[in-house]
């Protein structure tokens, strides 16, 4: 335990944080086995869309729209692991190490797609704006409990 850290161990070896929320392996508090299932869904969904051929070109182009369905595809992955109650430091770093992994994938399969860079810089800022709505969330839901 750090100085000035407000946690302590519990009996059964789980790590206690104020405010009676307990740490479970990188989440906050104890997931439930549906949130985990549509988490781990979710992702392999976004995996096979990434490493599957490339759909046909869409009749108006709109450039970079690649990077924004970067940008949905992991905020989606980033809200269900929040919703998963994974801590945010591990949605953002496996999810960055996620990007990269799809990135170098996609330079090695045998149909059109390029890895690029500037994907995981968008899967990044997707991840990032996913914690920021996760919060507001929260925040929204607290207060809804709080009211009479």
């Amino acid at each position: 335990m750090r100085a000035g850290d407000r946690s302590a161990v519990s009996p059964g070896g789980e790590r206690v944080m104020s405010g009676a929320r307990k740490e479970h392996r990188g989440f906050v508090g104890r997931p439930s086995l549906w949130r985990l299932v549509i988490a781990v869904g979710w992702t392999v969904a976004v995996l096979v869309m990434l490493w599957s051929p490339p759909p046909p070109p869409p009749p108006v182009i709109i450039p970079h729209f690649d990077k924004y369905m970067h940008f949905a595809l992991f905020l989606g992955i980033g809200l269900a692991w929040w919703f998963a109650r994974l801590r945010g430091v591990w949605i953002v770093g496996a999810g960055i190490v996620l990007g990269v992994v799809t990135e170098v994938v996609q330079g090695s399969l045998p149909w059109p797609r390029t890895p690029d860079a500037w994907d995981v810089v968008a899967d990044a800022g997707g991840l990032l704006v996913a914690l920021g709505v996760g919060a507001a969330i929260g925040r929204v839901a607290r207060v809804v409990a709080r009211a009479p």
